[in-house]
């Protein structure tokens, strides 16, 4: 279980109510870390949460987005490849985490793969047990539709106004190479080496994110 207050996952904050305004502001969010693309935050805006600091920290290249260059190939090779572009990423969330600073709010455009595979691989790094990572994932299934339904009404999201639905869930096969790419002791510290990261970040921040055990 991760403490309240710290960090949250979803989807873009540009069709946030008033309802989840009290929420986040409840939740002591003070930072928006945003994973989609320049092009979209420009077009889709950032939505009306006030008092917060915008950190854009795009993980798909605004080419690649712009040719549909992932859209192209599996979700697996998808995942694959921002697993590739990963690690300048979760530098900068771990320290702005380990900085203490308030609650983080964590999406892209839909909150399922971009947001999944960085929530994933912080998640494995903090050594949260695969099941529960996968049973987090899996979550999404329940929020999709709506939020593409909002998104393809804007022209930068074309693909999504001939959904096919079955293709948009999450699915654990998907997410599963991600993890086997940080099982071992030697992968993870691998990683953290070529996100510029040191083991004592994840002891810090795990001692800031996971209630203790009881």
């Amino acid at each position: 279980m991760l403490h309240y207050g710290h960090i949250i996952r979803g989807e873009s904050t540009a069709f946030t109510k008033e309802s989840d305004h009290r929420y986040l502001k409840n939740y002591g969010l003070k930072h928006i870390f945003d994973l989609r693309t320049v092009e979209e935050a420009e077009v889709v805006g950032h939505g009306t949460l006030v008092n917060c600091l915008i950190h854009s920290h795009p993980l798909v290249k605004s080419e690649e987005f712009k040719n549909n260059s992932i859209s192209k190939v599996s979700r697996a090779v998808e995942y694959q490849q921002y697993f590739a572009n990963s690690h300048p990423i979760l530098n900068k969330l771990i320290l702005l985490l380990n900085s203490n600073s308030g609650g983080v709010y964590l999406h892209c455009a839909v909150g399922k793969d971009r947001t999944g595979v960085i929530t994933a691989i912080l998640q494995k790094l903090l050594g949260i047990d695969e099941k529960e990572i996968i049973n987090d994932y899996l979550e999404s299934k329940h929020h999709v539709k709506p939020i593409i339904e909002s998104l393809a009404s804007f022209s930068i999201y074309s693909d999504f106004q001939n959904v096919n639905w079955l293709a948009q869930e999450p699915v654990a096969g998907n997410l599963l190479p991600i993890l086997e790419n940080l099982r071992t002791p030697a992968q993870r510290e691998l990683y953290l080496s070529q996100a510029d990261l040191h083991p004592d970040d994840i002891i810090t921040l795990r001692n800031l994110l996971l209630r203790p055990l009881v």
